[in-house]
């Protein structure tokens, strides 16, 4: 389905304006910009069911969700992701990431961490170091 579009793009007049010298550099391209296509749509699908968000074109996407100021903090063995509490779509973001979680396959139950790991428990995790002016995503 996404494929089909992308053929019909890098084909006919637009085939000679492609960015890279070479054609093996275009052919990457063309393979990472198919692969980005892919990922957003399965984002729709998944995280964004049952939300407008998830008819929604690529550059509305970008402009609403995929640019929220956020920061990346990394500590210990763990990365999280602080989103901006006052972004104006903060929230339909945190309920994608909840969706995607509660969408893990049973079969795949074997590849999280034992019930000894040695991590802190949830509850007595440290608070975001900026006053709460973040929301913490942190990725199981």
């Amino acid at each position: 389905m996404l494929r089909p579009a992308l053929v019909n793009y890098f084909s006919g007049g637009s085939r000679m304006n492609l960015p890279l010298q070479g054609f093996a550099q275009n052919r990457i391209r063309c393979a990472i910009v198919a692969l980005a296509v892919e990922i957003t749509a399965w984002m729709q699908m998944l995280a964004l069911n049952g939300h407008q968000a998830g008819r929604w074109e690529p550059k509305r996407l970008r402009l609403r969700l995929f640019t929220l100021p956020a920061t990346i903090a990394r500590t210990g063995r763990q990365v999280r992701l602080h989103l901006a509490i006052k972004a104006p779509w903060v929230d339909l973001v945190n309920e994608g990431v909840r969706r995607l979680r509660a969408s893990r396959s049973p079969d795949r139950e074997h590849l999280t961490r034992p019930n000894n790991h040695r991590a802190t428990p949830d509850h007595l995790e440290s608070a975001p170091t900026r006053d709460d002016t973040r929301v913490t995503v942190t990725p199981r």
